[in-house]
């Protein structure tokens, strides 16, 4: 069974390097193996799944705490303890039980930002957003959730 018929040699490259990275814990977000690939959401989808389910693979659930770590933090200039914190206010968050179903780099974004002016540091929700690639109502969204767990304890 060929699972990639009918499908281009930069969809299945783009799709294959997106599986490794997903099973490496390597933050890539789906819309950039797209730009990438230069077609369509839903043939990159269909791959994806197809690639997944005929090698009977189980990628990890993308973490926060890696685009935090990986993606976001080496982009900007952020301290040790301001990165200490953030990583904290992700994993009080995740012990709550809030986050399922939310964007891993809009929560890792939400929660560097609360972690920065927790250390009386400026920098704009929408620069994080842009650089967590999502919108900055996205992560006031998810600040609107997370700002209470962090305050409570």
């Amino acid at each position: 069974m060929n699972i990639a018929l009918g499908y281009k040699p930069e969809e299945i490259a783009a799709v294959s390097i997106y599986v490794a990275c997903r099973r490496n814990r390597v933050p890539l977000l789906l819309k950039e193996v797209i730009r990438v690939a230069k077609t369509s959401k839903a043939k990159v989808r269909s791959l994806y799944r197809r690639i997944i389910h005929y090698l009977e693979l189980k990628p990890p659930i993308p973490d926060p705490a890696d685009y935090l770590v990986k993606r976001l933090a080496p982009t900007i200039k952020v301290s040790s303890d301001a990165l200490a914190n953030a990583l904290e206010i992700i994993n009080k968050a995740k012990n709550a039980g809030v986050l399922h179903g939310k964007n891993p780099s809009a929560v890792a974004a939400a929660a560097l930002y609360l972690a920065m002016v927790n250390k009386s540091k400026k920098i704009s929700i929408s620069r994080l957003a842009r650089l967590a690639g999502v919108t900055s109502v996205t992560v006031k969204n998810i600040l609107k959730v997370i700002t209470p767990i962090v305050k409570s304890t």
